[in-house]
């Protein structure tokens, strides 16, 4: 009779620690942040307007000649209300020239409150 009570108390023990290692591991799967596609949406609408606005402003510089700018932006996080640019790549057709590289720079410096070493201006083919 002994016996078989402390076998039902040792099944008993391990079932407990089972559950309890599984509760834990949803609780930790509960309580990770999760990105929505809805924020993904925005961060992918929000860069592509910054892109638009970057270019059109760009392209109206003098001597810059045809512009195009991409934008690399951070995934969005919570504590913030907007994702943190992280980098500009500008192609533009006088982009062999240091005094539109300079202007170009600064300008973008300017917009997004970027260091210099985030921008980088290309010369277009």
């Amino acid at each position: 009779m002994e016996r078989k009570l402390g076998s039902i108390f040792g099944k008993l023990k391990k079932e407990y620690l089972v559950y309890g290692l599984l509760g834990g591991i949803l609780l930790l799967v509960i309580a990770m942040p999760v990105k929505s596609t809805e924020t993904a949406e925005t961060d992918v609408s929000v860069r592509k307007e910054l892109e638009t606005q970057l270019t059109t402003a760009l392209n109206q510089m003098q001597y810059t000649g045809k512009v195009w700018a991409t934008i690399t932006m951070e995934p969005y996080v919570e504590e913030r209300e907007s994702p943190e640019i992280r980098g500009v790549l500008i192609l533009c057709e006088h982009g062999d020239e240091p005094a539109v590289i300079r202007e170009i720079i600064e300008s973008v410096q300017a917009l997004f409150q970027l260091e210099a070493h985030k921008i980088k201006v290309i010369k277009m083919r």
